[in-house]
Parts: structure tokens; C-alpha cells; sequence
């Protein structure tokens, strides 16, 4: 069984940026910072509101908003964690 220590660093990016974020804009929320962080994962929903804002089931369009957030918090963490792990494995 694969331990956290071996996991490849994308795979850590991921599950970080996935439970970290929450708390993040939860944070920014009460405090009263712009919520500049909490829109990055909503921009593709802007190109989106045409087609969600169409929908009549509540629920379906809080599931597409969700996966939508979810995929775009992937793909950041992903990448913040490769390139993490590929600035400490240069040495």
C-alpha cells in the first residue's frame, strides 16, 4: 500500500488544494478579503451561465457548478504540485 511519502507530487497537489480550499474562501469570506481566490475556480462557469442558467432542476445545476469547481481545483492543484515536484527534484 502506497503511503502519502509516495505519492507523486501532482497526486498531493490535488488532494491539498481539494481540502484546502473550502477553509480558504471560507476564511476570506468572514474576514472580508475580496474573494478574488474564490472566483478562479468559477471562471468557466461564466462562460457557462447561458447553458446552466437554462436549467430547471435546482439540484442538476448545483451538481454541474460543483464538478465544474471540482475539475477546475484538480487541474490547479495538479499543477501547482508538478511543478513543485519538478523544482525539487532538480538538484
Amino acid at each position: 500500500m502506497m503511503g502519502w511519502k509516495n505519492w507523486s507530487y501532482w497526486l498531493k497537489g490535488v488532494l491539498i488544494f481539494i481540502l484546502a480550499y473550502p477553509v480558504l474562501a471560507s476564511v476570506c469570506l468572514l474576514i472580508g478579503i475580496p474573494p478574488n481566490i474564490i472566483l478562479l475556480p468559477i471562471l468557466p462557469l461564466m462562460y457557462l451561465e447561458s447553458f446552466v442558467g437554462k436549467l430547471n432542476n435546482p439540484w442538476l445545476m448545483f451538481a454541474i457548478i460543483v464538478l465544474i469547481m471540482a475539475g477546475m481545483l484538480m487541474i490547479i492543484g495538479a499543477v501547482v504540485g508538478w511543478i513543485y515536484g519538478k523544482i525539487k527534484n532538480r538538484k
